[in-house]
């Protein structure tokens, strides 16, 4: 017997359908479900028909029911939201000492879900790496995962770019994110032309003349005497050179530090002993013999001094 009513339950909504005598088919138009199927149980929505007819005899078929007719009622919902993919660390164009820096991602879909198998992680022209590679650990979150990668060779001093892409469970890719940064792992380079070490002068001003230079930029030069008096600011040309006045504070012993620092933080510093010696020698005794001398002889001088100045050259 031909069914008097025909209904459709699809995620909860009920349809009533029509029967259509030319196709000899009973049809509803119903919204499919607003969210991906992909995380109900087999990933599809069931359908349940429902026929009824005039004795008041019901079939009920759905997902479940055996054969063509179970497959058929079994809905399947793709979305097509792309998820989002956010490196949360290094920061953008951050400089960094450490030549194996954590790489740490943010993956998210709300709907049907991140496929981790998808993850790809890219370090300039480097094979990709993927969720199951090595250095890489994956937590499941509420929304998808959080990712962490520790690079398992050192990268080299200069630029990076960090890629990374992922796709969900219904093939939607996230917009390829960028992350640019630079490694920098050598201190900057640093030499004094002038004076040299242990230099010996009357003069209280002493003329410091030398360079700096560094891959990641031009470093901040400071000069620092007899480690407390700061000499303030040491300014270099686009050569990287500099010149720099300073007035010793001790009669004797003086030091004087120079430090260039990179971006990165990086040191290199060069120590000059300078000796100040304002003091000029104090003649102690002076003997010549023999004295009286015959003409055209042979006659010796011998002096002596005191010992002031040494004592000054020893601090």
């Amino acid at each position: 017997m031909e069914p008097k009513t025909v209904k459709a339950i699809i995620d909860g909504q009920e349809y009533t359908l029509t029967y259509n005598g030319e196709t000899k088919k009973w049809t509803a138009l119903f919204t499919a479900p607003s969210r991906s199927s992909y995380n109900e149980e087999g990933h599809y929505y069931d359908v349940t028909a429902r026929a009824t007819d005039e004795a008041g005899n019901v079939k009920e078929v759905n997902s479940s029911t055996e054969g063509a007719i179970g497959e058929a009622l079994r809905l399947e919902v793709n979305e097509h939201v792309k998820p989002t993919a956010t490196i949360t660390a290094p920061g953008e164009n951050a400089l960094l000492t450490d030549n194996t820096p954590e790489i740490t991602v943010q993956l998210r879909d709300d709907d049907s879900g991140i496929n981790i198998d998808t993850f790809l992680l890219e370090i300039d022209s480097n094979p990709a790496i993927r969720s199951d590679s090595p250095g890489v650990s994956t937590e499941s979150v509420s929304g998808g995962y959080d990712v962490v990668y520790t690079p398992q060779e050192a990268l080299g001093d200069g630029a990076h770019t960090i890629k990374v892409n992922v796709s969900d469970n219904d093939g939607n890719a996230a917009d390829t994110v960028t992350r640019s940064i630079k490694i920098d792992t050598t201190p900057p380079s640093l030499d004094i032309t002038s004076p040299p070490d242990n230099f010996v002068t009357n003069q209280k001003t002493i003329t410091f003349e030398g360079s700096a230079s560094d891959a990641s930029g031009t470093p901040t030069v400071t000069m620092i005497l007899n480690e407390k008096t700061d000499q303030g600011e040491v300014t270099l040309n686009e050569e990287g050179k500099f010149t720099k006045q300073v007035t010793l504070e001790n009669e004797g012993v003086n030091y004087v530090d120079t430090t260039a620092t990179d971006k990165a933080g990086k040191t290199t510093t060069i120590r000059r002993t300078i000796i100040l010696n304002t003091h000029a020698p104090e003649f102690k005794t002076v003997t010549l013999t023999p004295n009286p001398v015959d003409a055209g002889a042979t006659c010796q001088i011998d002096i002596t001094f005191e010992d002031a100045n040494e004592e000054a050259m020893n601090g």
